[in-house]
């Protein structure tokens, strides 16, 4: 398309992707949406792209955090050769 030939949309899909992949894997359902147009994309699939910019900028202090769980015994499933 035309209109979208100035338009960086597989750089910015490449650029949610190294996210998805590094640091917020909840992008995953989207990504995969937005990459089967990384090829034929219009104005809808770039506006997307950008609502998920958004998202990020949104959401880019939520943190996921672990307490500590205390003592586990790993004893192999009580194998008495391993």
């Amino acid at each position: 398309m035309d209109e979208m030939k100035d338009i960086p949309y597989r750089e910015a899909l490449g650029s949610l992707m190294w996210l998805q992949v590094t640091i917020q894997p909840d992008l995953s359902y989207a990504i995969n949406i937005l990459s089967h147009f990384a090829y034929n994309s219009g104005k809808p699939h770039w506006n997307a792209i950008k609502y998920v910019l958004g998202y990020i900028k949104r959401t880019i202090d939520y943190r996921v955090t672990y307490k500590a769980i205390g003592y586990v015994n790993f004893d192999f499933a009580g194998c008495k050769d391993t």
